[in-house]
């Protein structure tokens, strides 16, 4: 409800947690709320229970730790990837196309998991971009949506999930197909570097808290 009365100001999406598990997150040093929970951010506070200045403990392990999330999700997401070219060259479009989504998906997937906790459900890439705007606006610069031909191209990528599976009237040209594999590769070597970049930020974090 809330987020189509804000449709119309931008893409808005509203997460709720109770104070309790924000605190416990906030001590365990989660990086996510660790980098949001700042006064600088607060723009409502009934009362002053909750600290908006996180101690971290142990950043280092924290940091491994997502490292390792990350990575676990990306090398499917690398591996499907491989798939698309192998099929583009054997003039297997659809199954290509497929590969292209999840490859998309799966690095979205690393992202989210690994520096918010949070596991997407479901296989709608417009979503999950939305999610990754959490994080940086940069993913969702690769699949720009101000023109009607890149909203198409978005719409050909995300369909591609059920539409390649479950239809036989899924079509995507030589030409699309290319676009697509070169969007995912900078989409990738994208996700690499903003990963890098958090962690930095939440280690410079850690060390002034």
């Amino acid at each position: 409800m809330i987020e189509s009365a804000c449709a119309k100001l931008g893409s808005v999406i509203v997460s709720f947690i109770k104070e309790a598990e924000l605190i416990k997150l906030l001590d365990e040093g989660h990086i996510f709320y660790s980098m949001i929970c700042r006064s600088t951010n607060l723009t409502y506070e009934k009362e002053t229970s909750v600290s908006t200045i996180p101690v971290i403990k142990n950043p280092f392990g924290i940091i491994e730790k997502a490292r390792s999330h990350f990575h676990d999700e990306f090398r499917k997401a690398e591996s499907y990837l491989g798939g698309a070219k192998y099929y583009m060259r054997n003039s297997e479009n659809n199954l290509a196309a497929h590969s292209l989504h999840q490859a998309t998906e799966h690095t979205l997937r690393a992202l989210l998991i690994s520096l918010t906790s949070h596991y997407p459900y479901g296989h709608n890439l417009s979503r999950m971009l939305r999610y990754s705007l959490r994080l940086t606006t940069a993913l969702n610069e690769i699949f720009p949506q101000g023109t009607d031909k890149e909203h198409e191209l978005l719409v050909l990528l995300n369909k591609t999930y059920t539409h390649t599976r479950y239809r036989n009237d899924y079509v995507i040209n030589d030409k699309d197909l290319n676009i697509l594999l070169d969007r995912v590769t900078l989409f990738q070597s994208t996700a690499l570097k903003v990963l890098e970049e958090r962690l930095n930020s939440f280690c410079l974090l850690a060390e002034n808290s």
